[in-house]
């Protein structure tokens, strides 16, 4: 697909959207090839985009509000400040895809692959991240949800430790959790901004 075809989608997409569906045409970009192609800023709200090649495209502070972008291979694309609220992104390939600052909530991240994602700072509040592989990417300042959606999330030692990290840091007197604490000590120590946070030491025995 051109950049000039591109356009056309994008204008018709925006009729559709301003018009509630009277006007215009909603995107069907279904297994098109877009790679290196400029979204940059484009309002892709509730576009089809199931299967699309988009690598190396330029998205940054792109709408894709509600987009379905299932199994899309987003691999490299710039994804800064971008708005995936509510995206259906599962199975979507996004190794090495830059995501900084983008805003994820509630997005359907299952089972897709982020491996050397730039995620610092994106929002993942609510979305569902189970079976998501995360392997290198780099979550600093990001905002991880505490509910079943992050569960079974792949990582790597990086990743874990940092968790690891962040509960050793808990300040909670109850003798269980200190005893956890101190049994996550080596591994919390690992995490890659100790230097900067502060190495960890084993915390005195509670008495019951």
């Amino acid at each position: 697909m051109t950049q000039e075809e591109l356009n056309e989608v994008l204008r018709l997409h925006k009729q559709w959207l301003e018009s509630n569906g009277n006007k215009g045409k909603r995107a069907d970009l279904r297994r098109a090839d877009m790679q290196g192609v400029n979204l940059q800023d484009a309002d892709m709200q509730d576009a089809d985009m199931q299967y699309a090649d988009m690598r190396g495209a330029d998205m940054r502070g792109a709408d894709l509000k509600g987009t379905d972008m299932q199994d899309a291979d987003m691999r490299g694309a710039d994804l800064k400040g971008t708005d995936m609220q509510g995206a259906d992104m599962q199975g979507a390939d996004m190794r090495g895809a830059d995501m900084q600052g983008a805003d994820l909530k509630g997005a359907d991240l299952k089972d897709a692959d982020m491996q050397d994602a730039d995620m610092r700072g994106a929002n993942l509040k609510g979305a569902d991240m189970q079976g998501a592989d995360m392997r290198g990417a780099n979550l600093d300042y990001s905002a991880w949800s505490l509910w079943c959606g992050s569960f079974d999330v792949k990582c790597d030692i990086r990743l874990a430790s940092q968790l690891a990290y962040h509960f050793c840091r808990l300040d909670c007197k109850d003798k269980e959790v200190v005893a956890a604490q101190n049994a996550l000590i080596t591994l919390a120590n690992k995490f890659h901004r100790v230097e900067e946070c502060g190495v960890l030491k084993p915390k005195p025995t509670l008495e019951s």
